[in-house]
């Protein structure tokens, strides 16, 4: 999956011409990816896009499926 998500990022890469603002991980449960995943992920985007440089990053997560730190 994670795999086909960095190939619609290269793909879509023409789709939008100004600087990224803000990254939002949604919809199904992003936050069961790894740290691996979501860092390769990000590269795929840095790579491709041009980010502000502080951008807003967003995760969205099931409450239940987090470990309290």
């Amino acid at each position: 999956m994670v795999d086909a998500i960095q190939s619609e990022i290269v793909a879509r890469k023409e789709e939008i011409n100004v600087p990224i603002q803000t990254i939002y991980f949604g919809g199904g449960t992003p936050s069961l990816l790894t740290l691996i995943q979501i860092e390769k992920l990000l590269d795929a985007i840095r790579q491709h896009y041009k980010i502000e440089s502080d951008p807003e990053l967003t995760l969205e997560a099931n409450p239940e499926d987090l470990i309290p730190v």
